[in-house]
């Protein structure tokens, strides 16, 4: 079946430097439009963060790192080597992933200013460079330095990016760094937790890593809003006030089972158990290990696959057809997306748990599969919504990160052969849901 989720996002970056007297704008000169620019595309599981990182990478410098443009590191000019690399991160999935600088690039962009146009058809990093991130720019780059009214003509004419209710961009930048001075409020404020003890900084080449802070922000994050991480499984959580002010908590997936007695994982228990009845302003997303968490915690059981039993890193992978139930087609949030009623939905499946039970007092089962009984939960006072399997996973993307998953069983980490194996090819037949799913997903926490 032909994969129906290819269409593409456009991305730009805005670098500039300022000072108390003006705010310059970096120009490429060796660039027609002299705009850095590319597309998020589906095999970024249309994610900003990974497709800009992807472009910096490729675009600019094979090593390019966050301290080269707002730190203390100075750029060492172009070799052979390094521009054999470039070349290879431009064509070649598996180099980049396994490039270490791609993932320190994202967590650089989720800590950047981000604009979208309104109808999220393209995102735009604005980059405030140091003097010596400058100096590496021009080294590796023909720039110069001009002022808004100069980029802004190449934006529009160009039509990277519409500014909409905006002059020009020192009056978007103007009013994003007012908006970052703002206290959150419940109308823009969102957490994200992360479930795993270590970040990017222990990834290893050559074994899977999945990026969860920069595909949720990349997916999820929209313009003037305040998104706040928290890893708990190294303890940290947010204080009362915050949560006060927060909107919606996403719970993602995580390598420990919602089961396991391990200090950290009772911890988040009894954590979510106190602020779901404290605060009940907020909305929950749990997907995958969040929605197991979720129903552990209030009430339900979580248990090993099979596979699991007898392997710790078995998986349930590929694109999986859900059958969903007739009344999750009458709530309003839901209808907003699917205006039709449907009875199927496709998602990317990577779990080596389940949730065998879960209680009908508190939650409402609205779609189920082969391989799992509870597949997507909505609870009773409409506050939480939940995955077993990966919206946020679009096809391709899907289909690689599964591949590198199914590399840690055999322990060959050649990510190819499964890749481009028939038992792939078969297993990602069909398309996956992921765009209506993210968009169902946005609008159950923002506007509900």
């Amino acid at each position: 079946m032909k994969n129906t989720n290819t269409q593409t996002k456009k991305l730009t970056f805005v670098f500039y430097v300022e000072n108390q007297l003006s705010r310059q704008y970096v120009h490429f000169d060796d660039i027609a439009t002299g705009v850095l620019s590319g597309e998020i595309m589906d095999t970024d599981t249309n994610a900003s963060t990974l497709a800009g990182a992807r472009i910096l990478l490729s675009e600019i410098h094979s090593e390019l790192n966050q301290e080269m443009l707002i730190g203390n590191q100075k750029v060492e000019v172009y070799s052979s080597g390094q521009q054999d690399l470039q070349n290879k991160l431009r064509e070649d999935w598996i180099t980049l992933w396994k490039h270490t600088e791609y993932y320190e690039l994202q967590e650089f962009l989720c800590l950047q200013d981000l604009y979208n146009t309104n109808d999220l058809s393209s995102y735009t990093y604005l980059i405030k460079l140091s003097d010596i991130g400058l100096q590496n720019l021009t080294l590796l780059r023909k720039v110069s330095l001009v002022y808004s009214d100069k980029l802004t003509q190449n934006l529009q004419s160009n039509k990277f990016t519409v500014l909409e209710d905006f002059n020009n961009l020192d009056d978007l930048i103007d009013q994003i760094q007012k908006f970052n001075e703002e206290e959150p409020n419940r109308s823009n404020t969102f957490i994200q937790f992360i479930n795993k003890p270590s970040g990017w900084e222990s990834f290893v080449k050559g074994r899977s890593f999945v990026p969860v802070n920069a595909i949720y922000k990349g997916v999820f994050k929209r313009k003037f809003e305040h998104w706040f991480t928290f890893n708990v499984a190294k303890g940290e959580y947010p204080d009362n006030e915050l949560l006060n002010r927060t909107r919606a908590i996403i719970v993602p997936g995580s390598g420990a089972g919602a089961w396991e007695d391990i200090p950290w994982v009772i911890n988040l228990r009894l954590f979510l158990n106190k602020i779901y009845n404290q605060f009940t302003h907020l909305r929950f997303i749990g997907i995958c290990f969040g929605f197991q968490i979720m129903a552990q915690t209030f009430g339900g059981i979580v248990k090993q696959t099979e596979g699991r039993k007898k392997d710790p890193h078995f998986h349930v992978i590929g694109n999986e057809e859900l059958t969903i139930s007739e009344q999750i087609n009458q709530e309003q949030f839901f209808k907003d997306i699917f205006a039709e009623e449907i009875n199927t939905l496709f998602i990317n499946k990577g779990h080596g748990d389940y949730i065998e039970f879960l209680p009908s007092e508190f939650f409402e089962k609205i779609g189920e599969s082969n391989t799992s009984p509870n597949e997507i939960a909505f609870s009773k006072d409409k506050r939480m919504l939940c995955f077993q399997g990966h919206p946020e996973y679009s096809f391709e993307y899907s289909r690689r990160l599964m591949a590198t998953f199914s590399t840690c069983s055999d322990k060959s980490h050649d990510w190819n052969q499964h890749f481009q194996s028939e038992r792939f090819k078969e297993l990602f037949s069909k398309p996956n849901d992921h765009r209506k799913l993210v968009q169902l997903i946005n609008n159950f926490f923002r506007n509900y």
